[in-house]
């Protein structure tokens, strides 16, 4: 019974998932951005630092 529902509890998750989220791939040049790549990898959380990123470039700019 239990494993009923842990699959209704997982579809039920997908299915919010695919309906309320939005996923983006960044590609980098492993020679050329090592930098980058560098600095994304050292963040804890990296979606949290690419949206604070974004939210402070919005805050400097709204106009674009």
């Amino acid at each position: 019974m239990e494993s009923k529902d842990k699959e209704r509890q997982k579809t039920s998750k997908a299915k919010y998932r695919k309906k309320s989220t939005t996923s983006l791939t960044i590609e980098f040049y492993k020679n050329t951005e090592k930098p980058l790549i560098d600095k994304v990898n050292s963040q804890p959380n990296k979606s949290g630092y690419v949206k604070g990123l974004i939210r402070k470039d919005i805050e400097e700019d709204p106009e674009q």
